[in-house]
């Protein structure tokens, strides 16, 4: 299974392309899809909830309220159930093999 985290902090204006990016994803196995919203003020949190409630994802949304990537990314990866971590900004548009060229890198790694 492959976590991908995504850290976003006061991106509410573009966040929703964002997002909208990962439906394009064709994975082989399970995946989730972790949100962390850091430290927001700006209605970040709000455009996360909205895309959870329609999408067909994997979703979960994290808050980490201590301002910073690190912060961010180290919720994200405490929270995840992955076997592999993938941390993606949150102004990244992944391609629709993104998943699939992750599990390959890993395929022999046991």
């Amino acid at each position: 299974m492959i976590s991908v985290v995504v850290c976003t902090r006061d991106r509410a204006a573009r966040l929703a392309r964002t997002l909208a990016s990962y439906e394009r994803l064709t994975p082989r196995d399970a995946w989730e899809l972790l949100v962390v919203v850091n430290a927001s003020i700006d209605g970040t949190a709000e455009v996360v909830e909205r895309f959870q409630a329609t999408s067909r994802l994997p979703i979960r949304i994290l808050t980490e309220p201590r301002p910073g990537v690190c912060a961010a990314r180290n919720a994200g990866w405490r929270a995840a159930v992955g076997e592999i971590v993938a941390d993606v900004d949150a102004d990244c548009y992944p391609a629709a093999d993104f998943l699939l060229a992750m599990e390959a890198c890993f395929e022999h790694a046991h």
